[in-house]
């Protein structure tokens, strides 16, 4: 899913000051933010920050505008919303089409950000798709990539009561180099996992419950728990992504070149495969089963991985197990190795322990929850195949019966 973007657009003087000044009330001054206000929080433009700075006695002037693409595009006016009927958002994925409605709506907004004639007018001549064809390089040129994307989101929403179950395992996984571990402003001290540096951010956390602490309304609650896997792209990134051209289609920092659910699926694959490890989870007892009984492992290997097993159960975590492990030792490439062997049998090194009441009785038998991977797939598959109400997930994925998360879906 495209979720929330930054979008940054450097203003001349007089543009910068008329903006404040009509918004003649809600501004306060944040630091790092300039002059911040949420007030049009209720329509999807989660924040508006107008900034100046002085760079070799020349003093700047931009607005920062943080979007909720999806709850902008269906929560503006109603003329934008009977457009939008004819090209519904399919799968959360962001059309050309949506990304001119969503400038069109800043504009009406913020009408002092439409700095040049455009031969696009109204929303009723984007409905004509020649009329579009025929002003495309002009609109682009005009205004639509004087915005600068300064941060894109993507995330995906998975549907599973084992929520608290799965934070708990991502928990043990793998700390990554260089990312730092936040305490959000809404968490209350649970397994929600906030992490940042200056350049992405990797967050997995109980929505429902973020959404109850946030605004303090149980009738927020969902009539199943949703596990949010969200990873966010700030400036240094997608500027890096723009100059390695490893991307084909990735030719600026704008909103056209990053609204791709492929690239979102992409970079969620990434550095969620920095957090935890690929493999299903398992209960101790079915793991040390499985690795026994596999004919395709020698002795000795089973040895090693069921030692594996044992330490990171035993140290409640991969990172303690491996530092462990060095201390005694062992090299850590042969650790890499043993973890890299687990992952190809679809074992996630970290096990499911009796002692998680939450967590029993598991779906599959009793023994096992599937990989974070597995639902990051599925969810991807859904979104490229043009389905759009998350709510009704479990009848896109031909699942009728309550016990949703039994094996025959998985082995599909």
């Amino acid at each position: 899913m495209l979720h929330t973007v930054m979008l940054r657009r450097f203003l001349p003087k007089t543009v910068w000051y008329s903006i404040r000044e009509g918004i003649s009330h809600g501004f306060s001054f944040q630091k790092g933010k300039g002059f911040h206000t949420s007030r049009y929080f209720n329509i999807g433009i989660n924040e508006v920050n107008m900034v100046k700075y002085k760079n070799q006695g020349i003093t700047h002037y931009y607005i920062d505008l943080v979007i909720n693409l999806k709850m902008f595009l269906y929560l503006g006016e109603a003329e934008n919303r009977e457009y939008l009927r004819n090209t519904p958002l399919q799968g959360n994925m962001i059309s050309t089409e949506h990304i001119y409605a969503i400038y069109n709506e800043l504009f009406k907004y913020f009408p002092q950000l439409n700095l040049h004639e455009s031969s696009l007018d109204s929303i009723e001549q984007i409905n004509d798709v020649h009329l579009m064809e025929k002003t495309l390089v002009k609109w682009k040129e005009v205004n639509h990539y004087a915005f600068a994307l300064q941060e894109m989101d993507y995330t995906y929403d998975i549907p599973t009561s084992y929520v608290d179950t799965y934070l708990g395992l991502l928990n043990m996984g793998h700390q990554p180099k260089r990312i730092k571990r936040i305490l959000h402003k809404h968490d209350r001290g649970k397994d929600n996992l906030y992490e940042m540096n200056g350049s992405i951010k990797i967050n997995t956390y109980d929505k429902e419950r973020e959404l109850i602490e946030r605004f303090g309304n149980e009738e927020l609650a969902n009539s199943f728990r949703v596990l949010r896997v969200e990873i966010g792209l700030k400036r240094p990134k997608l500027s890096y992504t723009v100059y390695a051209k490893n991307q084909p289609n990735i030719s600026e920092r704008t909103l056209f070149d990053f609204a791709d659910i492929d690239l979102g699926y992409k970079m969620i694959n990434k550095y969620m495969s920095q957090r935890c490890y690929h493999g299903h989870y398992y209960d101790y007892k079915t793991a040390m089963n499985m690795i026994e009984n596999d004919d395709r492992i020698k002795p000795a290997m089973k040895l090693r991985l069921k030692k594996v097993i044992e330490g990171v159960a035993y140290y409640k975590g991969v990172d303690k197990f491996i530092e462990h492990a060095l201390n005694e030792g062992k090299k850590e490439e042969t650790i890499k190795k043993h973890l890299k062997r687990l992952e190809e049998l679809e074992i996630n090194p970290v096990t499911i322990s009796r002692r998680n009441k939450d967590a029993f009785p598991l779906p599959n038998g009793g023994r096992w929850l599937p990989s974070i991977f597995t639902w990051i797939d599925k969810m991807y598959a859904i979104e490229k195949d043009n389905k759009e109400h998350p709510e009704n997930v479990m009848e896109l994925m031909g699942i009728t019966d309550t016990k949703w998360e039994e094996t025959d879906y998985y082995d599909n």
